[in-house]
């Protein structure tokens, strides 16, 4: 889940492709609508992702 948030919120390309994504993507979409819907999923599987991971490290830690 951390990774599919890493994906959709553009971690995994280089600075010059995003800064070409983000104003081609608003020459497309002036509202914003898309890009304000892959940031609610990027968050919800965010938070999904570190409540599935937590558990994991408490456990290493204190085991």
């Amino acid at each position: 889940m951390l990774f599919l948030a890493f994906l959709l919120n553009g971690g995994a390309v280089s600075g010059d492709r995003m800064r070409a994504n983000h104003y081609s993507e608003r020459m497309n979409d002036p509202e914003g609508e898309n890009r304000s819907v892959r940031h609610k999923w990027t968050l919800i599987l965010f938070a999904a992702g570190i409540l599935c991971v937590s558990p994991s490290i408490i456990i290493f830690f204190f085991k």
